[in-house]
């Protein structure tokens, strides 16, 4: 299932080292701000954790995040979770997200 960015509320999480929004659905990129960066999650092949973050996953997709500032993929491809996703308990939209500095 495929959702609008504006109109999902997210989890906050820490991945990347920055915080991010994460919904376990696709977001349709063409309801992505400009402002903002969006990337998939795959998870790994026993379903255990997050293993990557890329543009699109098809394959073991876990999620999508949306981060202020980019991630930087190896090769333009793929950034490799070594650390996971850290989950912080705490719900917002987008719009609430991009209004608070602090995050």
């Amino acid at each position: 299932m495929s959702c609008c960015a504006t109109e999902e509320i997210y989890d906050l999480i820490e991945v990347a080292n920055r915080r991010a929004l994460f919904t376990c659905l696709r977001i349709k990129r063409d309801t992505v701000p400009d402002n903002v960066f969006c990337y998939d999650i795959r998870h790994s092949d026993d379903g255990a954790e997050a293993c990557e973050v890329a543009r699109f996953i098809l394959v073991n997709h876990m999620g999508t995040i949306i981060t202020k500032t980019p991630i930087e993929l190896v090769e333009g491809e793929h950034y490799d979770l070594e650390d996971g996703i850290n989950f912080l308990g705490m719900s917002l939209s987008l719009d609430e997200f991009m209004a608070d500095e602090s995050l």
